[in-house]
């Protein structure tokens, strides 16, 4: 359905008189800082995000959105992805021991935090805040790279990159996240569509 310009009026008023929250707010207090980074860093990027020519797969009305929801939409996306990478578990850890030795800590690739990123990433993702040596000599309970605004901002940039440079979120062989790749046993397209859609309803389509 193609939204009037009345329609987007009250839209955009809806969501500007309504706080944001996302998915992941279930599950405490703590995470509503996790929603503020989010839509900060959507914000920021939302010119990269929006060249995805694909994202009607998570939300089938996403041409006919205002930028506002749009963005809402964006911002729940990483929730989902956040969902089926780590459970929303800001201290999950996983050792990928197919992917050899990470290039930072000289061990092997572990996939940390929210978004399940590796210190390896800054050798490439250099606005990535991860500081190995210091983690490593003062072994903190939360290392920078699993506090949660350390590992959304740094995740979201590496979306919004892989987006610009590809122009999709789904692909073959290159996604960052085995969840957003096609036909890989880990793909989680159609159960992030249906977490997104029941989050936005804008994003069904109407009949």
């Amino acid at each position: 359905m193609k939204y009037t310009i009345l329609t987007i009026a009250l839209l955009i008023t809806n969501i500007a008189n309504a706080e944001i929250k996302l998915g992941w707010e279930s599950k405490g207090p703590q995470t509503k800082e996790w929603t503020r980074v989010t839509i900060e860093a959507v914000n920021r990027h939302f010119q990269k995000l929006n060249t995805a020519e694909d994202a009607e797969l998570f939300c089938p009305e996403y041409t006919f959105l205002p930028d506002e929801i749009k963005k809402h939409f964006w911002a729940e996306f990483i929730s989902a992805m956040a969902f089926y990478e780590s459970g929303w578990n800001p201290m999950s850890q996983l050792t990928e021991i197919s992917l050899g030795t990470d290039s930072v800590t000289g061990r092997v690739v572990t996939s940390e935090g929210l978004l399940q990123l590796s210190y390896g990433d800054t050798k490439w993702a250099t606005w990535c805040r991860f500081d190995w040596e210091s983690d490593n000599k003062n072994n903190p309970v939360i290392t920078t790279i699993l506090d949660p605004k350390n590992n959304l901002e740094c995740g979201i940039g590496i979306l919004a990159n892989q987006i610009r440079k590809h122009h999709r979120i789904v692909l073959e062989k290159r996604a960052y996240w085995s969840i957003l790749k096609v036909k890989h046993r880990f793909e989680r397209i159609d159960l992030m569509r249906k977490m997104i859609t029941s989050r936005i309803p804008q994003c069904s389509k109407q009949k």
